[in-house]
């Protein structure tokens, strides 16, 4: 696809200028979607894409109708409720209740709410929180867009991971773990009121038939460079950390799951050959030749990990100037 930005790095910065301008229009001026009949479920409704929706486009940003630290905590969110303005109870009260009759608050929040992690100093603080605007898009196990909490912004952000044509449904994904199979992914989703039938779910089609053993494969080479990533620390050769990090990307890349997985995995990638130029002692080849080669190829994984943050959660979040912090990082570095 060639919208895919793992190409080169012109490529990427490229697709970065351009879905920065189309980012920063203002929102409120814009109609991007629109709520109707979904097509891809039956009976259920969905946001439809109005126009176009080029890749990197924020599509929604919207502060939080209420907040809570426990989201399984039924006085906790009724307190919550109950300090609501009368319109915005109404508002809660009138959001998805996944097919149970009579839902109590505290089920409407877990079929609606999502996660809102901020990071206060070293240690991450969970939070959950109920959208009006973003309950209303449904899930894909192989979402066009991404669905985040931007802490700087205090805003939940919906960004395209993929072009959208117009009349095409927009979906996020509602859980977190991208690589777990579709046995585990029933759960979590089921809880919400849910049952997915999209590609990745369809065992009926060739690409859900792979889809499985794809994820599977990911979760299985995820586990490996986490058990390899101690041993670099140790003096550990960087090849084979890097064959199968690259190996990761590729079947991301297969399995469609653009965005913040592939920021994570180049991310990653850029910060070994960073480790491999920085510590002496472990680097097997001293030469400029070489440590010019391992910066140039360290800085074209944070550039890409940037591009791909920018694409999927904008300018303004903490994981992209997380990303550009990396790149500056690097292109410091000095071959003597």
């Amino acid at each position: 696809m060639s919208q895919v930005p793992y190409v080169n790095d012109e490529t990427e910065f490229i697709i970065a200028r351009r879905d920065f301008a189309i980012q920063r229009q203002p929102l409120g001026q814009l109609r991007l979607y629109r709520q109707g009949q979904s097509p891809n479920i039956r009976g259920i409704q969905g946001c439809i894409a109005s126009r176009k929706l080029h890749q990197g486009t924020c599509i929604l940003s919207e502060g939080c109708l209420f907040s809570v630290q426990n989201p399984n905590s039924a006085n906790e969110i009724e307190r919550a409720r109950r300090g609501l303005l009368p319109q915005d109870q109404l508002a809660f009260d009138g959001l998805s209740d996944g097919g149970q009759p009579n839902a109590t608050p505290l089920q409407r929040f877990q079929i609606n709410g999502i996660e809102m992690l901020e990071q206060i100093g070293r240690e991450p603080r969970p939070r959950s929180g109920v959208f009006l605007e973003v309950s209303k898009f449904n899930h894909s196990c192989v979402p066009n867009a991404h669905l985040m909490w931007n802490q700087t912004s205090e805003q939940a952000t919906i960004f395209a991971v993929r072009d959208i044509l117009k009349t095409e449904e927009i979906f996020v994904s509602y859980i977190r773990e991208e690589y777990v199979t579709q046995a585990h992914r029933r759960e979590p989703l089921r809880d919400r009121g849910f049952h997915c039938r999209c590609r990745a779910c369809d065992l009926n089609n060739p690409f859900g038939q792979r889809s499985d053993e794809r994820r599977g494969q990911l979760s299985s080479l995820d586990r490996s460079i986490d058990e390899l990533e101690a041993l670099n620390e140790q003096g550990h050769s960087i090849d084979v950390v890097a064959k199968l990090i690259e190996a990761f990307i590729r079947l991301i890349c297969r399995e469609e799951l653009y965005g913040t997985p592939l920021a994570t995995a180049s991310g990653r990638l850029a910060e070994y050959y960073y480790q491999e130029f920085t510590y002496p002692n472990q680097v097997r080849d001293t030469s400029r030749a070489y440590l010019e080669t391992i910066k140039r190829f360290a800085l074209s994984e944070a550039r890409r990990a940037f591009a791909w943050s920018l694409i999927a959660t904008g300018e303004h979040s903490l994981q992209t100037r997380d990303c550009l912090a990396r790149i500056r990082r690097i292109d410091r570095l000095r071959v003597t």
